[in-house]
């Protein structure tokens, strides 16, 4: 029978259970970490190559699933990083765990959105705009795939004010469901933001 340790997850403030080094085995453990630095040097293709042989050594590893997402987050393959995370999500034991990744999902969705709405504001010539929405979406996709909570929480409020009207519009255009989705968002996003996904070394 299999040991398990917990390890604190210090950016989610959450204790969660965790298969220890030994069981993943020692490979998967190096190729995450090689993971994490392609990813910290914006080098995603590596990154998710990397991820994809921890994975590969130890399917049920989450913490690699997770790496791999938010890789092709930064490679702008957001149905991808969607699947990384509905399926940690879903393999993950502690509730706690679950709804962590439930947040980033949400980032996801909040990216994809803000997106969109950028192309809505080039599509009718208000480039200005545009060009701030596509910088706040960018922003926000960094701060997700880094870890970096601090810069998501300062950008949070802007983010929610471009999801609203993001909404307005979609309303004055008809397209009433997926105003009321952009608005529901908006209002999620703002009241949970994202916070560190990756493990923190045991201290």
């Amino acid at each position: 029978m299999r040991a398990i340790r917990s390890v604190a997850i210090f950016g989610l403030g959450l204790l969660v259970v965790a298969t220890p080094v030994a069981a993943q085995g020692p490979l998967a453990r190096t190729y995450f970490d090689h993971g994490l630095w392609a990813l910290d040097a914006g080098d995603f293709d590596r990154a998710t190559r990397e991820f994809t042989s921890a994975l590969e050594f130890y399917p049920p590893y989450i913490d690699a699933r997770l790496g791999r997402g938010m890789a092709r987050l930064g490679q702008d393959r957001l149905l991808e990083a969607w699947d990384d995370l509905e399926r940690a999500k879903r393999d993950a034991d502690d509730p706690a765990r679950k709804a962590s990744v439930e947040v980033l999902l949400q980032g996801v969705e909040v990216t994809a959105r803000l997106e969109d709405y950028a192309a809505l504001l080039a599509k009718t010539n208000r480039e200005v705009d545009a060009n701030q929405v596509t910088e706040s979406a960018q922003q926000f996709r960094t701060a997700l795939y880094t870890g970096s909570p601090e810069e998501s929480t300062d950008l949070g409020l802007a983010r929610h004010e471009a999801l609203k009207k993001f909404a307005a519009e979609l309303r004055a255009l008809k397209r009433e469901a997926e105003a009321n989705q952009t608005e529901a968002l908006a209002d999620a996003h703002l009241q949970q933001p994202v916070e560190n996904w990756r493990p923190q070394p045991k201290q």
